[in-house]
């Protein structure tokens, strides 16, 4: 009588196996359980960095206007009338990096004027002296970087009040360093003869320190006002001066993106050498602007 099969395949099934611990495959799945059943490292939430960065490339409206007086002369002229005040778009560009309550800003914007000009009286400037009717041709050049660091010092937080929930404001205390160049041509003539030039070129550096207040409405506004002002001297031959007021409202239709509208009005006063050798220029620059912002 045949025997089933099942009567020979059962006892296998039942019977107990055993494996050597020189068993590849059993110490390769034994390795592979406990790595998955071992939790995945994770670095600590401090050394993640949390930056976010801020872009704004802006278009400034201003006109330079104030005083100017040149090497080799004791005479002062006016921007006005060597009609160098004209309102031109210029050229701007902030960048902010921020983490936690510190931010760094880099800022700067350029300035460059020509005029040609037939003058109703004369005068002089830089030693050269000129009559009504001759020819006075005359630029301007000024360039200016500026580097400050800030930190917030108060803030209203949504998160923590019930009150005002779409309300988000805070203030920052700014401090940092202005470079600014001047560069100033000017060239007298009668007809084709020339009756002289002068021409003077600086570089000053100011330490500026201020504060800044910055106003949040929905995530979508803001509003933003900074003030700042510095000066710095060597005694009688070199010193720059500043004082710096800026505000702009900015509208966010998403996170990343967002437009801004505002106003700046810097004033400024540099002195560069002594006696007729002295380089002297106190005035302003001041106008609209508008612009985008890029966010990170």
């Amino acid at each position: 009588m045949p025997i089933p099969r099942i009567a020979i395949v059962l006892p296998c099934l039942l019977a107990p196996t055993s494996f050597s611990q020189d068993d590849g495959p059993a110490r390769g799945g034994s390795e592979l359980g406990q790595q998955i059943a071992e939790p995945i490292d994770q670095p600590p939430a401090d050394t993640i960095l949390d930056w976010s960065v801020r872009i704004q490339p802006r278009a400034w409206l201003a006109s330079a206007a104030g005083d100017l007086r040149m090497p080799g002369g004791s005479a002062e002229m006016t921007l006005d009338t060597l009609n160098l005040d004209e309102a031109s778009i210029r050229p701007v560009l902030e960048l902010d990096v921020q983490r936690d309550r510190w931010r760094m800003t880099v800022t700067g914007f350029y300035l460059d004027e020509d005029s040609s000009i037939t003058v109703r009286s004369g005068g002089s400037l830089g030693g050269v002296g000129f009559s009504a009717g001759d020819r006075l041709a005359s630029s301007l050049e000024y360039f200016s970087v500026e580097a400050m660091g800030s930190y917030e010092i108060w803030r209203y937080d949504p998160e923590k009040h019930d009150r005002w929930p779409d309300l988000d404001t805070s203030v920052d205390l700014v401090a940092g360093v202005r470079f600014s160049s001047i560069e100033f041509n000017f060239d007298a003539s009668r007809g084709s003869v020339g009756l002289g030039s002068s021409s003077a070129r600086h570089l000053f550096a100011t330490p500026i320190a201020g504060a800044r207040w910055r106003l949040g409405l929905m995530e979508q506004f803001s509003l933003e006002t900074e003030l700042n002002a510095g000066g710095f001297t060597t005694g009688s031959d070199h010193s720059s001066f500043a004082f710096d007021v800026s505000t702009h409202f900015a509208y966010r239709p998403t996170p990343n993106l967002g437009a801004l509208f505002g106003y700046r009005q810097l004033l400024s006063s540099f002195e560069d050498g002594s006696g007729l050798d002295s380089f002297e220029y106190s005035g302003a620059t001041a106008g609209l602007y508008f612009g985008v912002e890029l966010r990170y």
